[in-house]
């Protein structure tokens, strides 16, 4: 362990992973970021929380910004997303402190396998024209933004399936949008938690420099590899997180 920065190999390694992970398919990073704090570097939840979020959020934006610059970030459809969950991860932010650790742990496991099984499933194919002034856009936005705000996950595993099912927008179309949406969210939450007095710089940026370079690799990997088996490799490496977070929480 680092006497100034709080890392070590092993979480620098696994950090690294979730960075090809955002960079190959546009989502995972906290997933696999969030269980690294908490598991590897021993943070409590709020701690570790908010340095997922502050993580994401450089992550994410950058990310996104490099979409912009290739115009590929469709900022309508962004806003009437994002605006919805940027309010209420803000919320969400200040429930993570008061809410039990466990109780936390259990909601994270949860979502980790409902995302670890829906990554072998087909994805069903685009049927309808975009519906891009749909009520239920906004409101899928907002769940996201309150789970980000909550937990710091739940960006690339809910936002893009939402604007797919619920815009009609195409995958390519979708991670953009889901990549702003996710620096915005998480930027919200890292504010509440910031106010709280819960964020640690100390702890983001040695994972930072590990999930920016990840995301590079995990471009090239991902331009390489079908969809199909980045997913699959995904899903595996999500339910063993969800299992070994099982696993400790049941040790502990």
């Amino acid at each position: 362990m680092c006497p100034f920065f709080h890392y070590t190999w092993l979480s620098s390694s696994l950090f690294l992973l979730s960075g090809i992970s955002l960079g190959a398919l546009g989502a995972g990073g906290s997933l696999i970021a969030l269980p690294v704090f908490v598991h590897v570097l021993g943070l409590p939840m709020d701690l570790a929380v908010p340095a997922t979020a502050g993580t994401m959020a450089i992550a994410s934006l950058s990310g996104a910004w490099d979409s912009w610059r290739k115009g590929k970030l469709d900022i309508p459809v962004a806003i009437r997303f994002g605006v919805p969950g940027l309010i209420l991860s803000f919320a969400g932010s200040f429930l993570t402190p008061r809410i039990p650790g466990d109780v936390l742990t259990g909601l994270f496991i949860g979502l980790l396998t409902i995302a670890g099984v829906r990554l072998f499933l087909p994805e069903a194919p685009l049927s309808r024209t975009p519906n891009l002034r749909s009520w239920r856009l906004p409101l899928a936005g907002g769940a996201t933004g309150f789970l980000t705000g909550l937990l710091a996950i739940g960006g690339g595993f809910l936002s893009t399936p939402a604007l797919i099912l619920e815009a009609g927008l195409t995958a390519s179309a979708a991670a953009p949008i889901s990549l702003l949406s996710m620096a915005a969210n998480s930027s919200a939450s890292l504010v509440g938690h910031v106010l709280q007095g819960n964020f640690r710089w100390t702890l983001v940026l040695p994972a930072l420099v590990a999930v920016l370079l990840g995301m590079e690799l995990g471009t090239l990997i991902g331009s390489r590899l079908s969809h199909r088996v980045l997913r699959s490799v995904l899903g595996v490496v999500v339910l063993s997180v969800g299992a070994f977070t099982l696993w400790t929480t049941w040790l502990s």
